[in-house]
């Protein structure tokens, strides 16, 4: 390996480790350690600023991470009082990593938030699954949401109706990496609400797909 990288290979290493674990994470827990040092070139996704890195340190930090079981997100829409990881850029970093499938229960997707599919999943191979509620007529009426539903069809999506009223939101990569939370797969979810998630590593994963497997029954 080099003895250093940039940001921007970051993610190629984890992917080539196998290592399911966001760039993001692992820059913040390094930065924190003071192992990293800052150029001054742009990076588009992680910070104003491009960070270079020691790849060994890389992996271990991702194991470490990994490990450790759980990490805290957020949606918030006053990013200088952020506490937590930003839940979209968690999210778009799993979907960079994700190789097989990823699976989205959200009772809940909003008409305006369905187009953002197209640029949050296209240029993913893996098998994208949607499971959602059928409407209760709560949060949205029946012909808004069948035009919603019928969107995701022609988007070559996989959409599951639950037959079960269920308000859990999760999202599931690869079967080893899962986000449950408070947010709808919507643009108030991802951006304008107050919300809040945990993003699960490892085993623990496998039960959350058998939980949403029962949602199918």
């Amino acid at each position: 390996m080099h003895s250093k990288i940039d940001a921007g290979e970051l993610t190629l290493l984890l992917k080539e480790k196998e290592l399911f674990v966001p760039a993001k994470l692992v820059i913040d827990k390094l930065l924190g350690q003071g192992k990293i040092s800052e150029a001054e070139r742009g990076f588009r996704v992680l910070s104003e600023k491009n960070y270079f890195l020691n790849p060994k340190d890389a992996v271990e930090c991702a194991k470490e991470i990994f490990a450790e079981g759980y990490i805290l997100c957020e949606s918030n829409p006053q990013e200088k009082t952020i506490l937590f990881f930003p839940f979209d850029q968690i999210f778009e970093e799993l979907i960079e990593l994700s190789k097989e499938e990823i699976v989205i229960v959200s009772p809940f997707i909003s008409s305006d938030f369905s187009a953002d599919l197209k640029r949050f999943l296209e240029p993913k191979k893996s098998i994208i699954s949607i499971i959602t509620n059928s409407p209760k007529s709560r949060i949205v009426k029946e012909s808004v949401h069948k035009k919603i539903i019928s969107n995701l069809y022609e988007q070559n999506f996989n959409v599951k109706i639950s037959k079960k009223d269920f308000h859990a939101k999760i999202y599931l990569f690869d079967n080893k990496v899962a986000i449950i939370g408070s947010s709808n797969f919507s643009r108030k979810g991802f951006f304008d609400n107050y919300e809040l998630g945990v993003v699960i590593f490892g085993n623990k994963c496998s039960m959350i797909r058998k939980w949403i497997n029962r949602l199918l029954e």
